[in-house]
């Protein structure tokens, strides 16, 4: 059996006692952008882990009846023993959106002008904007999807809802209503808002 031989052990440089690096070592260039590397990965990974923006909460006070419009966005109605319209929104991207209120009802999705016939306002699969609202059990609901899904539930008021590309899922409601293929925008659930400057939501929780 031979012996086990020792290898000789170079330390890198500067490590270990040996040679420090002179300024113009590629050494030296090497350890010096590791840090910028790190810092580069990391915002590479919270910029993939966090797609979607923090989510914002508003209410509405006095609604009636709800009307959502979206092509893209996934809308959740949940119906509660509640007196106002609370609504969270969570953008994606450059989300573009509309909400306007009066006459007791609110709008999502619509831009209306006084006089005018109401117009859709188009999202995309990158930029768009989920809702969730949690409103009193017996309003109207009319929910307008071309490629989100929908989901309502504990709704005892009359509900409409025109799906697309996306999935509906009704539980537990009691409520009337019906469910078809997306006729289009539609002129809304009541009177027109205007021009939007009607009420405007005010943050939850003040």
């Amino acid at each position: 059996m031979s012996a086990a031989r020792s290898m000789p052990f170079h330390a890198p440089p500067g490590f270990g006692g040996g040679p420090v690096p002179s300024p113009g070592s590629p050494f030296l260039w090497i350890f010096a952008g590791a840090p910028l590397v790190v810092a580069l990965a990391a915002v590479v990974l919270i910029a993939v882990s966090n797609p979607a923006q923090q989510p914002e909460q508003v209410v509405f006070p006095g609604v009636r009846s709800l009307h959502v419009n979206t092509d893209h966005g996934d809308v959740e109605i949940a119906g509660a023993d509640v007196a106002e319209v609370r609504v969270t929104r969570r953008h994606h991207g450059d989300a573009p959106r509309a909400e306007s209120s009066g006459g007791g009802s609110l709008i999502v999705g619509l831009l209306c002008l006084e006089g005018a016939v109401c117009t859709l306002l188009r999202d995309t699969p990158r930029d768009h904007t989920d809702y969730a609202f949690v409103v009193p059990a017996g309003i109207d609901v009319a929910v307008h999807s071309r490629n989100g899904d929908v989901v309502l539930r504990g709704l005892t008021g009359r509900v409409d809802v025109s799906p697309g590309n996306g999935t509906i899922v009704r539980e537990d409601g009691s409520g009337t209503g019906t469910a078809g293929p997306d006729p289009g925008p539609g002129p809304g659930p009541g009177p027109g808002p205007g021009d939007g400057s009607g009420t405007k939501g005010t943050p939850a929780g003040r």
